[in-house]
């Protein structure tokens, strides 16, 4: 069996501008997945949890496994 985590990564906003121009990036999602590779899991994808109003993605949850042993 699997031993399955969940990363959960906020959105930020990234410089200033108003309505739509306005740009939010996931920061440090490379480290988070470089990280946890080191610590022996695979990366598995992600899954949206929050959006804007927008319709952005302001949350996503990371997804590793790693096997039990």
């Amino acid at each position: 069996m699997e031993k399955v985590i969940f990363v959960r990564v906020e959105s930020k906003l990234k410089g200033f501008s108003v309505g739509k121009g306005g740009k939010y990036v996931f920061e440090d999602v490379q480290d988070i997945i470089k990280e946890k590779i080191k610590e022996g899991y695979t990366y598995q994808g992600y899954v949206p949890v929050e959006f804007r109003g927008t319709g952005d993605m302001s949350k996503i949850d990371l997804i590793f496994t790693k096997e039990n042993k």
